[in-house]
């Protein structure tokens, strides 16, 4: 029975109207009371019905994130949006609410989020700086001295947290490894480098130790000797030895490296050099022929022929005197090394021997001995 109406719309276009059926537009996001006065001949009634209207706007975006070195876990905060779409400023998206995302490294990356609602779509966007450092290398291992077949750990030492590593080992078995602490075989003997490459998300460092590690080999052992009467000037020759032991055959010793010593008595005398390192033990022996011309001989021949002397290592030696079992015929060179030896029956008192040497040119002693004694002749050899 109403005649006549007075709406009032507060936040609406127009505020008021008369009309029994008005038509209103809401410009703002809210929610909105509507009143209604209606009135006839008799009188008047109201109707308020608060927030009956709901207005929607574009969605309010908002995220926020934490940071973990390079990875950022994303909150979308956006209170009336129904779908979203990151763009995470690398060339990669994601339409999941509240992504993890990994970046690749350092930079400043604009993160996007747009979000859509009924009413449209809306973005905001935040930079994620990423600012790491790379790997300050560094490295050890168990051991830097070994000997041939060892073993050798190796241990990453880097600072700012390296996720990868590349490792190269000259010489060693593996000859590569991406592990943090590999352990490597070295079979051969000489002095290697180590390399490790190790990286971050931040970028990656690499450091080279040149021969780092010293792989040593059983000693080599050789030895040389001067005989001069019977003092004897001894020489090593060998390799890689850390110590010396030397047996001269007549039960005296000595740990010098080049040691001298001197005989009591002319003789041939097995001389034994032991030398030593961190690898082991190694050892040789040679005879040594020790004469004198202090001693007087002690044989005397009725004849004692040597020719040709000089000559080309062919001559001939003739002998006549005082028959014996034996007689041994030694040729030394002009350090006392025995060259030549052999024994011979004198049993009828005369001997003619033909001996032929390939040897260098120079000085050498012929040596007669028998259980008598012995005499002793230069020959010239051209």
């Amino acid at each position: 029975n109403s005649t006549s109406f007075m709406w009032s719309f507060p936040g609406g276009t127009p505020s008021t109207s008369t009309d029994m059926n008005p038509t209103v537009t809401y410009d703002v996001a809210g929610s909105y009371t509507v009143e209604l006065i209606a009135i006839n001949s008799i009188g008047n009634d109201t109707s308020v019905q608060v927030d009956v209207i709901e207005v929607d706007g574009l969605p309010a975006v908002d995220f926020d994130y934490n940071l973990d070195i390079t990875t950022a876990t994303f909150s979308d905060n956006t209170p009336n949006g129904i779908s979203v779409n990151w763009d995470f400023g690398d060339g990669t998206t994601s339409d999941v609410s509240n992504p993890t995302h990994t970046f690749p490294g350092n930079g400043n990356y604009n993160v996007i989020l747009t979000v859509t609602n009924d009413c449209g779509t809306s973005s905001f966007s935040q930079t994620v700086v990423i600012n790491g450092a790379v790997p300050a290398i560094d490295f050890s291992s168990d051991e830097t001295v070994i000997c041939m077949g060892g073993e050798v750990t190796f241990t990453d030492l880097s600072g700012n947290d390296p996720t990868d590593w590349n490792w190269s080992f000259a010489g060693g078995t593996p000859a590569t490894s991406s592990d943090e602490s590999p352990t490597v075989t070295y079979a051969a003997p000489g002095e290697y480098e180590v390399t490790l490459e190790a990286s971050n998300p931040f970028g990656a460092g690499t450091l080279t130790r040149n021969a780092f590690i010293t792989v040593q080999e059983m000693p080599t052992v050789d030895f040389g000797f001067t005989v001069s009467d019977l003092m004897v000037d001894f020489s090593s020759n060998s390799s890689g030895a850390d110590s010396y032991s030397w047996s001269f055959g007549d039960g005296n010793m000595s740990t010098d490296e080049n040691p001298t010593h001197t005989y009591t008595d002319i003789g041939d005398y097995d001389v034994i050099l032991t030398v030593t390192n961190s690898c082991g033990t190694t050892d040789t022996v040679q005879t040594v022929s020790v004469i004198s011309s202090s001693l007087n001989e002690t044989i005397n021949f009725d004849q004692f022929n040597i020719y040709p002397n000089p000559n080309d290592g062919d001559f001939t030696v003739e002998l006549e005197g005082l028959p014996t079992d034996r007689l041994e015929f030694r040729i030394l060179n002009n350090i006392g090394q025995l060259i030549y030896s052999k024994t011979n029956e004198f049993k009828t008192g005369s001997l003619k021997e033909v001996i032929q040497l390939d040897v260098a040119q120079g000085i050498y002693l012929l040596q007669i001995r028998s259980d008598e004694g012995f005499v002793s002749r230069k020959i010239e050899i051209h």
